[in-house]
């Protein structure tokens, strides 16, 4: 079981400059700027659910992938490792997360802890929007902070509304859920082991009984 990645769940204690006083019920999700607002708003008031409403697509698969890996990993856990194995396996691996979660947007929830961002006066300053640049189709909007924090935002033509793209916005929060992936490959590999000594084994069985002794 030393092949699993503890998983982190302090992911957004990564970010360090956010946060606004204004009022974002006072913001319209169809400026790329009030959108950028009403996200940072949402993750210093500590609401993640909204934080889940104002980031795009793509992080919601992502995390809806993750999840779905898990699952996976439950039931590999379930079908190969030994009863005795079980818990600690789920433990490291992450796949205990599943009694906490029932979906992508739940296992989001889950590993989300505005409680780390720092709340000096500091930090709210730099969050300040200082350049909002858009592209010539005007379908992606790039927020920079007074702080010099870069924000990618995505138009969707559906609701005429912008969202956060999470994942291209900070490399970090991709990189404090590798654990997912790295503790998916490494029980792959324990399974692989597990089979490969049973199937040993079982030859070994089946060569005895043939009244064959195989080689060392």
């Amino acid at each position: 079981m030393d092949r699993f990645i503890r998983q982190k769940y302090l992911i957004f204690g990564l970010f360090t400059a956010i946060f606004f006083s204004g009022c974002s019920s006072e913001l319209d999700p169809r400026n790329p700027g009030d959108a950028y607002l009403m996200f940072r708003d949402a993750m210093f008031a500590g609401d993640s659910d909204a934080v889940w409403q104002r980031v795009d697509p793509e992080t919601h698969e992502f995390f809806n992938k993750s999840y779905v890996e898990l699952e996976g990993m439950g039931e590999t856990i379930e079908r190969y490792l030994p009863q005795a194995d079980h818990r600690l396996a789920k433990n490291q691996s992450g796949v205990k997360l599943l009694k906490e979660t029932t979906d992508g947007k739940s296992l989001f929830v889950r590993v989300f802890t505005p409680e780390q961002l720092p709340k000096e006066e500091a930090f709210k300053l730099g969050s300040d929007i200082a350049e909002l640049k858009m592209s010539e189709d005007e379908q992606f909007a790039e927020v920079v902070t007074k702080g010099g924090q870069t924000f990618f935002l995505v138009h969707n033509e559906k609701d005429e509304q912008w969202y956060v793209m999470l994942l291209k916005s900070s490399e970090e929060m991709g990189k404090a859920m590798a654990w997912v992936e790295a503790n998916k490959s490494a029980l792959s590999q324990t399974v692989d082991d597990l089979i490969a000594e049973e199937r040993t084994e079982r030859e070994k069985i089946i060569a005895e009984l043939m009244g064959f002794k195989p080689k060392e």
